[in-house]
C-alpha cells in the first residue's frame, strides 16, 4: 500500500466543546443552580470551560441545599 502525500489541504477548524451549563451566557453577578453535582465538581467544570475558551472570567461555586450554585464574579 502506498501513502500519497498531499499539499495545500487546509486543516479543519477546531470547534470548542459545548457545555450543558450556561457559562457562555452568564453575566457578572448572575448565577445558576444545579442539583446534579457537587460544588467542587461544578467549579472544576467552570475552570476547564474558562481555560478552554481562553477568557479571564472567574467563577465561584458554593454548596447549596442538595446541589450547587455557581456565580460569575469577573
Amino acid at each position: 500500500m502506498e501513502i500519497k502525500i498531499e499539499k495545500g489541504i487546509p486543516m479543519p477548524e477546531k470547534s470548542k466543546p459545548k457545555s450543558k451549563y450556561p457559562f457562555d451566557s452568564i453575566e457578572v453577578g448572575d448565577s445558576f443552580f444545579t442539583d446534579l453535582i457537587s460544588s467542587s465538581t461544578l467549579y472544576q467544570i467552570a475552570y476547564i470551560w474558562r481555560k478552554t475558551n481562553q477568557n479571564e472570567w472567574r467563577f465561584k461555586a458554593v454548596k447549596e441545599n442538595e446541589g450547587a450554585r455557581v456565580w460569575r464574579v469577573k
